[in-house]
């Protein structure tokens, strides 16, 4: 329990969840044979599961660093000019 408490064990458990996201919701549609189109929301329910009860700029920090890693493995650099 105590583990679950930690500001370094979730934001890695974040991390692991944000590059595994996209490959459930892909196995997911492979399975129903690209007839239902399935999104898995993993890390979405996570980072609202870890935003309650922290402190607001830790959440603000980890939340802006994955936000960018996010934009790096899913949209290339095409996240990032879009932001800018």
């Amino acid at each position: 329990m105590r583990l679950l408490k930690n500001e370094f064990f979730l934001g890695l458990l974040l991390f692991f969840l944000m590059l595994i996201d996209g490959q459930v919701s892909f196995l997911a549609s492979i399975l129903t044979e690209n007839k239902i189109f399935i999104t898995s929301h993993l890390f979405l329910l996570a980072a609202l599961f870890y935003s309650s009860g922290r402190k607001k700029i830790i959440s603000v920090s980890i939340f802006l660093v994955l936000g960018i890693l996010y934009d790096f493995y899913y949209l290339n650099h095409f996240g990032i000019m879009l932001l800018i």
